[in-house]
């Protein structure tokens, strides 16, 4: 579609004629509302920040402390095992 149909259309429904790639041949363009395009814009890259964040490391190992196997087996006593 030639540039002036489409400024033409565009102007007709009250949007605008956004490039979206200038560098293909021809350039692409598309007919939208420019202001609610910046904002989707702006909101997922606003969201792709925030999930960075969101992600939180863990590291496990197999191995037991031997304070911690100490503290919550005890030992049997000498005491309850001769009844």
């Amino acid at each position: 579609m030639p540039l002036a149909d489409a400024l033409r259309v565009a102007q007709s429904k009250g949007l605008d004629l956004v490039e979206i790639a200038p560098t293909a041949t021809p350039p692409v363009c598309r007919i939208v509302n420019y202001d609610k395009l910046k904002y989707e814009e702006a909101k997922n890259q606003k969201d792709t920040k925030n999930a960075g964040s969101r992600i939180k490391e863990v590291q496990l190992s197999a191995s037991i402390d031997p304070m911690t196997s100490a503290s919550s087996c005890p030992a049997p006593s000498s005491s309850s095992a001769t009844t």
